[in-house]
């Protein structure tokens, strides 16, 4: 079976000193959430594993980070990785 692309992204993002996706889930306001994973948690399951989704409370859909409390030193977005193949 074919390695899907993310994986393959991942590996190479990793060689270069990446250690984290981050995926936009979600944007209210002025503030966006991302959905972010570990390199290595991407290459062990040999896929994307998607963000949560809550269905409970007063909100519903996919739960993410704010972009503010990421450490972008080590994150790159999915896009950016998934071009690094190309």
């Amino acid at each position: 079976m074919r390695e899907q692309k993310i994986v393959t992204a991942a590996k190479a993002a990793k060689k270069e000193g990446v250690r984290y996706i981050a995926s936009i889930v979600k944007t209210h306001r002025a503030t966006t959430y991302c959905h972010v994973v570990s390199c290595d948690d991407v290459i062990r399951a040999g896929k994307w594993i998607p963000a949560p989704f809550n269905c409970c409370g007063k909100w519903l859909g996919r739960m993410g980070v704010s972009t503010k409390k990421i450490n972008w030193s080590c994150t790159l977005y999915r896009q950016t990785v998934l071009a690094m193949i190309k």
